[in-house]
């Protein structure tokens, strides 16, 4: 292989690498409690129930084209919390969150899934009220 192949993979490898982490250890998110989040959204403490918790930053130009969409869909859905890692970056780094866009689907407490960049369609598809067993 002639060192235009070796660079070419180096650099491929420099641009892949932390997109793959950041994927890997999003991964590791799931199962943990939100508990850390209560400071934030009180209301959250102790819930039982689905929630999306849709973590952005002011810096992140995925976060300011899909903000008004986030906004109209959180006043429909009432239990979409916006948590801006700008102020917040504690609690957010604490649960794992290394990424913005990351959008947190929690249930009784726990994070089953996360979701990277656009979440609209997964949040809408996830708040909708599900009939209950015995209704």
């Amino acid at each position: 292989m002639s060192w235009a192949g070796y660079l070419f993979l180096a650099v491929s490898a420099l641009i892949i690498a932390p997109a793959l982490w950041i994927k890997l250890a999003s991964g590791r998110i799931r199962g943990r409690p939100i508990a850390g989040l209560a400071a934030v959204f009180p209301d959250l403490a102790g819930y039982q129930g689905r929630a999306v918790i849709y973590c952005d930053s002011a810096h992140c130009g995925p976060c300011r084209r899909l903000a008004p969409a986030i906004e109209a869909l959180a006043a429909r859905r009432p239990r979409l919390y916006r948590l801006d890692l700008g102020t917040h970056a504690e609690p957010a780094l604490a649960l794992g969150v290394r990424a913005t866009p990351t959008s947190l689907l929690v249930e009784n407490g726990q994070v089953v899934k996360v979701i990277l960049g656009d979440p609209l369609r997964a949040i809408e598809t996830f708040l909708v009220d599900r009939p209950t067993a015995s209704g």
